[in-house]
């Protein structure tokens, strides 16, 4: 083994010595080559320097050349002249060409005005003639005016919009009652004759297809006549009644308190935990005494037990044991497994019960939120109002039996009597319930005003916080 590596060292020594002969002989032929060779041919004497150095540097060109060279007609150029003879005529270049040489020949001069002899060509207020200088730079007068759009708009914001026009009879048409109309209030647009942009016919396109139907004013219930009828009368007592119950349910539960303190049995537990604290407390400082008294210190001793401990036999059986359970607990997951794959169509009818029932529900659902949509806003607001705020609702304005002037029916009465009529007269009626909270009710109910906010709030002494403006506050009414 020592004697083959040493025969490959020896080799790599050999060749690297032949290819440092090899380097040295080609630089030798190298050498050779030029020392043969005279100085002449190795060195070149420049004998007409002056002759090169000018033929080094590229000759400028001359300006007149240049502005020569720039002057050149462009095809484009010819063919656009060509183009203005043919629509202008020959007199029409010409003049053209006149009126383009005194522009670029004519002198720029400059205004120069001393502080107060400016004369204002604007007038702040549009008044004076445009000739004369006194109109607004000239132009046409042009009114802000507001225009009632009716259509439905978000809640907060009244159904009005701003309009820039000339002059407010360029959108009156000829009609003689429009004229009418017009010469009572110049200050008002028809909404029909309006040019609005397409940005703004799009939104109210789209927001008159989403917004729902409304009612201004509801139809009073016939049970709420100074002269009802006994059915009727009955089924508004009772809707009243529905909403005086939940502000009673309401304002009992505001007034229970959280927790009704601790529970008899609780009470009885710590108390009695309390006094076996104490005596536990006086046997300890009893044992403390006689422990002082007669100290004695204690060896502490492992206890071995030996009982509990098993043969090699015990463990033995005790490990076959596991194994077999282990076994049987794999085969009743195998034969599980089995019944499942058995039970395949099953499993599937199954699946394809509940996504029918899905499918049923997401229609029932969606049917339900649709009928909802189309349902008119300004109905039973009150009634919508007792479930979510049953305290401050007001009361349905219904008058009494007793205030009707008719005896309450007993149940021993016969079925076939009748109820005689009221004795009062319609000059007789309370009245009850108040306008303006039934209109702001309904108004809310429509979105037409926001509600108070804030107004329960439980206020507190301390830093006065300003109330900033919300989206859709800053509402106006028309």
């Amino acid at each position: 083994m020592g004697k083959k590596k040493n025969q490959t060292v020896r080799a790599k020594r050999i060749k690297a010595a032949a290819e440092a002969l090899e380097e040295q002989q080609a630089e030798r032929i190298v050498s050779k080559t030029v020392e043969s060779k005279p100085n002449q041919e190795l060195f070149v004497i420049d004998t007409d320097a002056a002759s090169n150095h000018a033929l080094s540097f590229i000759p400028k060109e001359d300006r007149t050349s240049r502005k020569k060279k720039f002057d050149k007609q462009h095809v484009s150029d010819v063919s656009k002249v060509k183009r203005l003879i043919d629509t202008l005529g020959k007199d029409g270049v010409e003049k053209l060409a006149k009126e383009g040489a005194a522009a670029a020949t004519k002198r720029r001069t400059r205004m120069r005005r001393t502080a107060g002899t400016a004369r204002t060509n604007f007038d702040l207020w549009g008044g004076g003639d445009a000739a004369s200088g006194g109109g607004n730079n000239g132009k046409k007068k042009r009114n802000i005016l507001p225009v009632m759009t009716g259509q439905s708009s978000a809640a907060g914001t009244a159904p009005m919009t701003l309009l820039a026009t000339d002059d407010a009879t360029n959108a009156i048409t000829n009609d003689p009652q429009e004229q009418i109309a017009h010469n009572i209030d110049k200050d008002a647009i028809h909404p029909s004759k309006v040019q609005l942009s397409n940005k703004v016919v799009k939104i109210r396109t789209l927001t008159k297809s989403l917004s729902k139907p409304t009612v201004p004013i509801e139809l009073a219930h016939g049970g709420q006549s100074y002269n009802p009828d006994e059915n009727q009368h009955q089924d508004v007592i009772g809707e009243a009644l529905s909403i005086e119950l939940k502000r009673e349910e309401a304002l009992a539960y505001r007034k229970t308190p959280i927790s009704n303190g601790l529970s008899k049995e609780t009470l009885a537990i710590m108390v009695h935990s309390s006094d076996e604290e104490d005596s536990d407390s006086d046997d300890d400082s009893d044992d403390e005494e006689k422990n002082n008294d007669s100290f004695q210190p204690r060896l502490k001793s492992k206890v071995i037990n030996r009982e509990n401990k098993k043969t090699r036999a015990q463990r033995n059986k005790q490990k076959r044991t596991r194994e077999e359970h282990a076994s049987i607990q794999q085969r009743k997951k195998q034969k599980t497994f089995l019944h499942e794959v058995n039970e395949a169509k099953l499993r599937a009818k199954e699946i394809k019960q509940e996504e029918r029932l899905q499918k049923e529900r997401a229609e029932y659902l969606k049917r339900v939120q649709e009928e909802k949509r189309k349902e008119p806003l300004g109905l039973n607001f009150l009634h919508k109002l007792s479930d979510v705020d049953p305290i401050h609702v007001p009361s349905l304005p219904v008058a009494l039996t007793s205030e009707l002037g008719r005896k309450e029916k007993d149940d021993d009465d016969d079925e076939n009597e009748t109820v005689p009529t009221a004795t009062t007269s319609l000059r007789k009626v309370r009245p009850k319930g108040s306008l303006l909270t039934d209109r702001s009710q309904s108004m809310i109910s429509r979105n037409m005003v926001n509600p108070k906010r804030g107004a329960n709030k439980f206020i507190v002494q301390g830093k006065k916080r300003t109330m900033k403006g919300g989206k859709g506050r800053e509402y106006l009414l028309i």
